[in-house]
């Protein structure tokens, strides 16, 4: 079942239903991760639906169903990311009033989702965070280098073509300027300050204290463990994080790397609602 949603900005876009039995079941949003369509967690929506969860799949705009493509013309940030989860949050409260809300973000869908977390903690009971790190360098142990280089690197490249052509790249997809101007800030000074941003979100992480589920995973080159306890490091001394870094003996999943869990989701799914009922 899709869902109409029309932006502050006149944009829109079409949220995907995967609807559980009960109505007031729980809803899970799932937010992609950098350069990925909602389609592809369609997999994982319909375990958790048929597991008694609503699930939510939503596209990022310039992404499948957003009626904005990304151009020279067209450029947003994570200010404009984080509006939308807004905004799609409060179209799925009319729907679902008496559900608990959860948002489900997989790499930057994580870490978009803990910033509007943090800033909005009272729209939340919970936040999942699946694969999901601080990109700040630092954090990334060998591989390091590799991330100061290109977090000095992409931003220019995008301003040069007018965006960034990660499709061209084989690195995420074809993603706003604006995106990866706020994705190379983190890479090099490990702080979310989202350009034409107001908001200090590094004091609003600090103080949040949501229940956190946060899983790594073993074989994942584009999310390392020290990367992901590093973001989860930045939330309040009390925030409830479980955090469970996962192998391929847990999962029996081969390879085990950043994408597989969405394919094959009955492992990281039954994870998923055992917390949340839990």
């Amino acid at each position: 079942m899709k869902i109409d949603i029309t932006f502050r900005d006149r944009t829109s876009s079409k949220l995907q239903l995967f609807k559980a039995k009960k109505e007031n079941a729980p809803v899970v949003l799932c937010f992609p991760a950098l350069g990925v369509r909602a389609s592809f967690y369609k997999h994982f929506a319909q375990y958790l639906a048929g597991e008694g969860i609503n699930a939510i799949t939503a596209d990022w705009r310039g992404f499948g169903e957003s009626s904005v493509k990304i151009s020279r013309k067209n450029n947003h940030g994570y200010k404009e990311l984080i509006e939308d989860i807004d905004q799609i949050l409060n179209q799925v409260n009319q729907k679902f009033p008496q559900s608990d809300k959860f948002i489900l973000g997989h790499s930057l869908g994580g870490q978009l989702g803990a910033l509007y977390a943090s800033r909005f903690p009272k729209k939340l009971n919970g936040l999942i965070l699946v694969a999901s790190a601080l990109v700040y360098y630092k954090k990334w142990g060998k591989k390091a280098r590799q991330i100061q280089l290109v977090g000095n690197l992409f931003y220019p490249l995008s301003m040069l073509v007018g965006y960034f052509p990660g499709h061209i790249l084989g690195f995420a997809g074809k993603e706003a300027r604006g995106v990866m101007k706020d994705w190379c800030h983190n890479a090099l000074t490990g702080r979310y300050e989202p350009a034409n941003e107001d908001f200090d979100y590094e004091a609003s992480l600090r103080q949040l204290e949501l229940p956190v589920l946060s899983i790594s995973l073993d074989k994942d080159q584009m999310a390392v463990r020290t990367a992901c306890e590093a973001l989860y490091g930045k939330f309040s001394p009390n925030c409830p994080v479980k955090h469970l870094h996962l192998t391929e003996e847990d999962t029996a999943l081969r390879p085990l790397n950043h994408f597989a869990w969405a394919k094959n989701p009955e492992f990281v799914g039954h994870i998923v609602k055992e917390w949340i009922n839990g």
